[in-house]
């Protein structure tokens, strides 16, 4: 979750890291979403008051690096995967009780929940690190249903080698030592 990735990107930028692309599953809140579809987190939403203490009461954006996230869109798109792009919730609580709140985050065009994005975002602005969110649905939270094993393995893969891909063809963009 959120506590735990912060402190990975505390200790990374002390490392001097220039990029991050986080991986990972997600609930699908949207209708639009199909199991294994990836999705390419543009911004993040927060069901929690992390980064609220901050900016003394106020909410903080967190949205991804506009060039890594097209790339990493372009190349999806590019090899024929399903790929969708938009914002996703931030939660701290994996197994909610009610699902009225994520509901409502739906009904603004949040496209699906996960545990790490918002944070990756805050702290990556905080310090002026390129990133991106990619996420494979594992879940279909409205109708409680999850993928099985084998579609969720095919998905994650397939995502892997769409990031490892525009690693490979952004590599001076993400490094700092060129221009995009």
């Amino acid at each position: 979750g959120s506590p735990s990735i912060s402190i990975i990107i505390e200790e990374l930028n002390m490392l001097g890291v220039r990029s991050m692309i986080r991986i990972g599953t997600c609930g699908a809140l949207s209708d639009k979403l199909e199991f294994a579809d990836l999705i390419v987190a543009t911004g993040a939403h927060s069901t929690h008051d992390f980064f609220r203490q901050r900016f003394s009461g106020a909410c903080f954006s967190g949205v991804g690096d506009f060039g890594l996230v097209s790339a990493i869109s372009g190349h999806a798109k590019k090899s024929g995967m399903k790929c969708h792009e938009g914002c996703v919730l931030t939660s701290e609580i994996f197994y909610e009780e009610t699902f009225d709140l994520y509901d409502k985050f739906a009904e603004y065009g949040t496209l699906a929940v996960e545990m790490e994005t918002y944070a990756l975002y805050v702290l990556s602005a905080k310090y002026g690190i390129k990133s991106a969110s990619v996420l494979t649905v594992s879940d279909l939270v409205k109708k409680g249903e999850r993928a099985s094993k084998d579609v969720i393995k095919n998905g994650t893969d397939a995502m892997i080698k769409t990031v490892l891909d525009t690693i490979s063809d952004n590599y001076e963009y993400l490094t700092g030592k060129g221009a995009r």
